[in-house]
């Protein structure tokens, strides 16, 4: 019999049933035009049939789906020191130990992706909470300026370098090119001082011109009383 790629369920019964029948693997290996190498796959077929019967046989082509829960119990028996693969694939019926053993192998990818992406999610958050908190002097920002273009404004190593933000350093060299140095200098604080002493020289414009306009009616009023005044006589 020619090798095939893929075997029946009948002919892995008919090698499964010589063995037990008391034929070496060697006999049968030669018999069905099989290689030295198929030896551990035809000890795998004697153990599952041994173990869950005839089902456990069935080829590849017509048991190739398994449910998601299925290869979460597998994975969980192997990383559990349950059994071999070969033990785990055949309580489940799962059609080699080299299914499994990707099954295992994506799991823990899985894991590790998992652990590196959090990790990387709490390194940008701390540093980011770090870098907006953080208060910078128009010298300091001046001299991050100078540093950025002096190296090609590479903005990324910039901002590791003075603890900003990408953004940060870029708006600074910004305003700096369009506007001046001085439009970087911070005055969050000036800037409500200086509405608050506006409204007080308003304040102060508004009494002056009530001040002048009663003056205006205490003289208009005088000058009306010397006129009736002087009509009496």
């Amino acid at each position: 019999m020619g090798r095939k790629s893929i075997y029946s369920q009948e002919f892995k019964m008919k090698c499964v049933q010589d063995h037990i029948d008391g034929l070496p693997y060697s006999q049968i290996i030669k018999e069905n035009g099989l290689s030295k190498n198929d030896l551990k796959m035809l000890r795998t077929w004697v153990t599952k049939y041994l173990r869950s019967g005839s089902s456990a046989l069935e080829s590849v082509s017509t048991k190739s789906n398994y449910s998601d829960d299925l290869k979460q119990m597998a994975v969980q028996d192997y990383l559990s020191n349950e059994a071999s693969y070969l033990k785990i694939a055949t309580k489940y019926g799962i059609s080699s130990e080299s299914v499994l053993r990707n099954w295992v192998l994506a799991h823990n990818i899985g894991l590790q992706t998992e652990e590196t992406n959090m990790k990387r999610n709490e390194v940008e958050q701390k540093t980011l909470k770090r870098r907006k908190a953080k208060k910078f002097s128009l010298a300091q920002k001046e001299e991050a300026i100078k540093w950025c273009i002096d190296h090609d404004r590479n903005y990324h190593e910039t901002a590791d370098k003075y603890g900003c933000s990408y953004q940060q350093i870029y708006s600074w060299c910004s305003k700096a090119e369009n506007k001046g140095i001085e439009a970087l200098e911070d005055n969050r604080g000036k800037r409500k001082s200086q509405e608050l002493l506006s409204s007080k020289e308003l304040l102060l414009k508004e009494n002056e011109q009530l001040k002048k306009e009663n003056e205006m009616l205490r003289r208009q009023a005088e000058l009306l009383k010397k006129l009736n005044l002087k009509g009496r006589w």
